[in-house]
């Protein structure tokens, strides 16, 4: 009797383990992943080749960006002060 039920919920262990492995649950490579994902800042070590990558992907767009945002404002200034542009031909004409 015993025998018959331990046989029973090893069938169903492995049926279950099955459709784990079949939807992906217990993939090696899904579980490194989300390893990786949970665990990223506790082996993050910072070095010259991140600080560079920071300053290429964020701070160096952002600085162009702005410098040629100053740069077409100053010219279009420049263009409003000396009369080039007719105060009806203006966008913004309030300032």
């Amino acid at each position: 009797m015993v025998l018959i039920v331990l046989e029973n919920l090893k069938t169903d262990i492995i049926v279950v383990m099955q459709h784990l492995l079949y939807f992906g649950m217990l993939d090696p490579a899904i579980e490194r992943y989300h390893s990786m994902q949970r665990n990223f800042y506790d082996h993050f070590k910072p070095s010259f080749k991140n600080a560079l990558t920071g300053l290429v992907f964020i701070l160096l767009p952002m600085s162009i960006y702005g410098y040629l945002i100053k740069t077409s404002r100053d010219n279009k200034e420049q263009q409003f002060r000396s009369g080039l542009v007719a105060y009806k031909d203006r966008i913004k004409k309030f300032v």
